[in-house]
């Protein structure tokens, strides 16, 4: 589902990148699909796992710390931004592995969803809550174009494009 959502914004000649790749699944399931992608995944566990047995790249850092040789198309994060102790620094040093023109794909759960389980809105490792609205008010602070976030998956989530349109300050970062 998620890669059908991702095509209509991307060729096959793209490189992407899945910050917060986990064990890898949606980094192995793009390269299936003929997308050159790789991740970058900060528990080393995880990363080890999809390296040893989905034979995918990944760099293990924490986002703050990767250095990648190339810009990317396409930047993805699913569940990930909800999680971040520092989301403005660590997305805006995303963004600048970012080419301009390019995009980045967030998805987060919907704090708003009204059928959401007590234990899942409040969840100890959710260090933030987005809605749709500051969802799209945060990555205007970073620097990135809105080009759509809506809730998906009958509310459930939250899904976001967001286009670099110029190159980061380096103030800002």
């Amino acid at each position: 589902k998620r890669i059908s959502r991702i095509e209509p914004l991307i060729d096959k000649l793209s490189v992407c990148l899945d910050a917060g790749s986990s064990s890898g699944e949606f980094v192995y399931l793009m390269r299936k699909s003929g997308y050159e992608t790789q991740g970058v995944e900060a528990n080393e566990p995880y990363a080890v796992f999809s390296k040893k047995n989905l034979d995918i790249p990944v760099s293990i850092t924490p986002f703050s710390k990767f250095k990648p040789e190339r810009e990317f198309d396409l930047i993805s994060m699913f569940h990930v931004l909800e999680h971040l102790e520092n989301p403005i620094r660590d997305l805006r040093y995303l963004a600048d592995s970012l080419r301009v023109g390019g995009t980045m794909v967030i998805e987060v759960p919907n704090i708003l969803y009204p059928d959401m389980a007590f234990s899942n809105k409040w969840h100890p490792a959710h260090l933030f809550s987005y809605t749709v609205e500051s969802l799209s008010s945060l990555m205007r602070e970073v620097g990135l174009e809105v080009l759509r976030c809506d809730d998906v998956d009958g509310g459930a989530n939250i899904w976001g494009e967001f286009r670099k349109v110029q190159e980061m300050n380096p103030s800002t970062k």
